[in-house]
């Protein structure tokens, strides 16, 4: 007969297995086989629009030396990014995205505007003064998402168990990167890879690092 302790045992490790199988690996590469980097993967069960477990945050995009710092900010549905002004001079920054239209117009050294981004998706930020300054905010609607670091991969934790979406985002991408998989295929353990198509890389584009991105 098993011990009360002996079941206590195997009950952490089963429990640690199964949590441990939940983590799904994305391997990202260009059309000449290089590595994708910074490209945001979602992993979303098909069907499900629940956003139960998301809990808004309050971030920042500050306009430090004329540039949007961080570049690429990743906010849960819900999330209010504020816009301060740290710079000496005055900036106007808006998007005309159809996830999310605003404006914060001409505001000068420590102004501040705040946005909420109530809905998921992708939403380009400029400044109507500095044409160069860009950034991205992401909206998520899934806990289950992940940078792809240097070397391309992704690893998502708390995968669904499918059948599942994946969502690829990246700057370079003409638009998001939509793809179905099987339940067969997420508990297969193997990682999935995926080619994207991006477009070149044009002056002014930024390298990974620093301050370019944040997750909220």
């Amino acid at each position: 007969m098993n011990s009360p302790r002996r079941l206590f045992v195997l009950a952490c490790v089963l429990f640690a297995t199964a949590h441990a199988s939940d983590a799904l690996v994305v391997v990202l590469k260009d059309a000449d086989g290089s590595p994708v980097v910074d490209a945001v993967v979602q992993v979303k069960a098909i069907g499900d629009g629940g956003t139960d477990e998301l809990r808004p945050v309050r971030a920042e995009i500050e306009q430090r030396d004329q540039e949007f710092q961080p570049r690429i900010a990743v906010v849960p549905v819900g999330s209010t990014v504020v816009f301060p002004n740290r710079d000496d001079v005055k900036h106007h920054v808006y998007s005309l995205s159809k996830v999310r239209r605003f404006e914060i117009p001409l505001s000068g050294p420590e102004d501040t505007g705040e946005i909420v981004f109530d809905r998921a998706g992708v939403i380009a930020v400029g400044c109507n003064i500095h044409d160069w300054m860009v950034a991205y905010v992401v909206v998520v609607d899934t806990p289950a998402w992940a940078w792809s670091d240097a070397g391309g991969t992704a690893r998502i934790e708390r995968s669904p168990a499918g059948p599942a979406r994946i969502e690829i985002w990246h700057e370079r991408l003409a638009r998001v990167s939509i793809h179905d998989v099987s339940a067969e295929a997420l508990a297969s353990g193997r990682p999935l890879e995926f080619v994207l198509k991006l477009r070149p890389e044009r002056a002014g584009d930024h390298d990974a690092g620093g301050v370019r991105r944040r997750r909220y």
